[in-house]
């Protein structure tokens, strides 16, 4: 696969660690922005470098670029199931810049992380929305459905 791939408004290219610093920026961005995740995610921004270099280490982050500016990232990994046995292409953050939404940067990097997924075997790709989020529809728009809901409860 190639490193970079050219849409109407961005190019997509994969992560190096000399992105950190702008993947930590917006990782945080969209801890912030979603009031369900902010008072489950630590602001931590050295967990988020810790992570950020685990994925670029282990999976792929892609970026959305216009110009000298990052306007987006899609984090992915790819594992085998542990029930299923399949491999499996999963979103672990993705996020484009408000202004940058509704401009197909989004989906450019869904694609990049798609074509990715399946260059190393995966069958099936995974992204994620809060429960009752229109992120749900936009999915289902592309041809991904819905699978399970998850339940969690607060250990105290």
């Amino acid at each position: 696969m190639t490193t970079t791939a050219q849409t109407s408004t961005a190019t997509i290219r994969v992560a190096t660690e000399a992105d950190l610093d702008r993947i930590v920026e917006m990782c945080r961005a969209f801890v912030h922005a979603l009031p369900a995740w902010r008072d489950r995610v630590a602001d931590d921004p050295e967990h988020v470098r810790a992570t950020a270099l685990s994925v670029i280490d282990h999976g792929r982050v892609f970026l959305a670029t216009t110009g000298e500016e990052t306007i987006g990232l899609l984090a992915a990994i790819v594992f085998t199931h542990p029930v299923t046995n399949h491999r499996i292409g999963a979103e672990v953050i993705w996020w484009v810049e408000p202004a940058a939404r509704r401009t197909g940067a989004g989906r450019a990097l869904f694609e990049a992380a798609e074509s990715w997924a399946t260059a190393e075997g995966a069958t099936a790709m995974q992204g994620s929305a809060y429960r009752d989020a229109p992120l749900g529809r936009l999915y289902e728009r592309w041809g991904y459905q819905p699978m399970e809901l998850v339940y969690q409860k607060t250990l105290t």
